[in-house]
């Protein structure tokens, strides 16, 4: 069985996340394990733009589709825009999430701000010593053979409206490495808030990439 690292959009929440998937976790079946993240930053409601916290309360209310009470809402993010500090926190965050996992993860979907943290988190594993270069502290160094090794390399990464992230030096000196774990990218060509330029900015930074197109905009396609 493969485990899947879900990452939400910005604004949006573990369980929401997990209940938009729904449809793609009914087509694996038993053949995968998704394991929903919350981000690490608490966001108010007018922090997110109107457009996404309209599609936010959407996803809430999917439970009473199915008779139950509408999902309670709390907005988080991974990071914030033109805020280098947090993305140093996030960086802290998610490897000492990673490092602690008994069972590793295959790979990691991400939507959006999710997508952009799933693809910095892959290239961090490819590339872990970066890891220190970006927090400025000491995280040990996975080796292959390692007893007591932190978390490997992913095995793939799915970014849906992804773009790559920038805001430190580090993280374009990262980039500029490139990222070679399988990563398939899902892109809106009618997305305005990630359009096709943005995500191609990801695109050209894996070298090992498969794109899909869909004509909608800033979703994930039922036909993913």
């Amino acid at each position: 069985m493969k485990r899947v690292l879900l990452l939400h959009g910005y604004g949006g929440n573990a369980t929401i996340f997990s209940k938009k998937i729904d449809f793609i976790r009914q087509q694996c079946g038993n053949d995968c394990e998704f394991v929903a993240l919350d981000g690490p930053i608490s966001l108010k409601s007018s922090e997110i733009p109107p457009y996404l916290l309209a599609k936010i309360a959407v996803g809430a209310r999917l439970n009473q589709f199915a008779g139950r009470p509408p999902l309670q809402i709390d907005y988080r993010a991974w990071w914030l825009r033109g805020n280098p500090e947090t993305i140093i926190e996030y960086v802290k965050f998610i490897i000492t999430f990673m490092n602690r996992q008994s069972v590793p993860f295959d790979g990691v979907l991400g939507f959006s701000n999710g997508a952009a943290a799933a693809a910095l988190l892959t290239a961090l594993l490819e590339h872990p010593e970066f890891i220190s270069i970006i927090t400025r502290e000491q995280f040990a160094i996975w080796a292959p053979g390692s007893s007591d090794a932190p978390h490997p390399p992913l095995k793939f990464c799915i970014a849906v409206a992804g773009f790559r992230p920038r805001s430190l030096r580090s993280l374009d000196t990262l980039f500029e490495r490139g990222v070679n774990t399988p990563t398939l990218h899902i892109i809106g060509e009618a997305d305005q808030l990630v359009p096709v330029n943005l995500a191609e900015t990801l695109v050209q930074v894996c070298h090992n990439s498969r794109v899909e197109k869909h004509n909608g905009g800033h979703i994930i396609p039922a036909g993913s």
